[in-house]
Order: C-alpha cells, then sequence, then structure tokens
C-alpha cells in the first residue's frame, strides 16, 4: 500500500516507526524542516527516520501549499496518515489518496480538540482521555467513523512522557 505520511511531533515518530517495523514505509513523508522545530516542543525531525527506511521526504510549513500538494500527487498515494501536525488539510490535500486521509488526535474527541493536547489533559487534570482515528473531512477534528481507545489517567501523577506511553500502548 502506498502511504503518505505527515508528522513532526513525539508521537508522529512513534507512528512512523510502527509503520516501518511493520514493512509498511510510506512513499513520502511530509514534515517540518528543522528550522520550524520551535513550533512545537515536542518536535521530532523525521526527516531523517524517513530517509534512513527509503522514504522521500518534503518539508514545509504549509501542507496546503502547492508545493506539498505536487509532492503528495507524484507520491500517488493510496491512504495519507496526519498524525502530530497542527494545520487543517484542506480538500485537495485530503482528496489526494485514492482511499482518504486518516487523521489521530491524541484525545477522545470532540473533547480537548486543539493544539497541546497531552498538556491540557495534565492541566485539567482529565480522568479520562483516549486516541482517535478518524477520517478526515471539512470539520475541524471532527472527522467521519471515529475510533476511540480509551485511557484512564493516575490524577497527580501523570507526565507528557507517561501519557506518551499510554497513547502508545492503546494503539
Amino acid at each position: 500500500m502506498r502511504i503518505v505520511f505527515v508528522g513532526a511531533v513525539e508521537s508522529s515518530k512513534i507512528a512512523l516507526e510502527a509503520l516501518i517495523r511493520a514493512k509498511r514505509t510510506p512513499v513520502l513523508v511530509i514534515t517540518l524542516p528543522p528550522e520550524a522545530a520551535g513550533r512545537h516542543s515536542d518536535f521530532v525531525n523525521l526527516g531523517e527516520i524517513g530517509r534512513a527506511a527509503g522514504s522521500a521526504i518534503h518539508y514545509t510549513t504549509d501542507i496546503n501549499s502547492q508545493a506539498t500538494l505536487e509532492a503528495v500527487l507524484a507520491a500517488a498515494p493510496e491512504l495519507s496518515l496526519v498524525i502530530g501536525w497542527s494545520q487543517v488539510c484542506r480538500r485537495p490535500f485530503r482528496d489526494a489518496a485514492r482511499a482518504g486521509t486518516v487523521g489521530f488526535h491524541p484525545a477522545a474527541l470532540p473533547r480537548l480538540r486543539g493544539r497541546g493536547v497531552i498538556p491540557w489533559t495534565i492541566l485539567r487534570d482529565e480522568e479520562r482521555t483516549g486516541s482517535t482515528l478518524f477520517w478526515l473531512d471539512d470539520g475541524i477534528e471532527l472527522g467521519t467513523d471515529p475510533v476511540t481507545a480509551a485511557i484512564s489517567r493516575r490524577s497527580g501523577r501523570d507526565s507528557a512522557q507517561s501519557l506518551y506511553k499510554a497513547h502508545r500502548k492503546s494503539g
């Protein structure tokens, strides 16, 4: 299966490495250029990981730019995965993959939509959170046919790293 993978943070790294281990290496990895690392406190340079696995790499700060769309179309994906990206993927990007585009959000949607979900989960002392996969559509973090894995928290004892580990186990 021809996969385009989009991401730039710790959860992206976890998912990309899992795809590579499962012999589902993306044909194209789209990520932030290293000079844009300041956008995310948990930035990970996926270019190095993807390149080492044999993926083409496309760096962008705008997922909807013409250059990015051209790179995706050239990759001819069957499926696009957006995991750890903080921009809305517009229809031309979403429609480039024959089967569609799946998004991931580290919360039990619709709760805690938006950026910084891991810290907000801790700061709000949420008792439960989750990991949600959904088909991207015109909504923002609503999508269609969401699948959520619930995660119980240890109030007052979780860190961002322990929540990342819980999300990893839930997927």
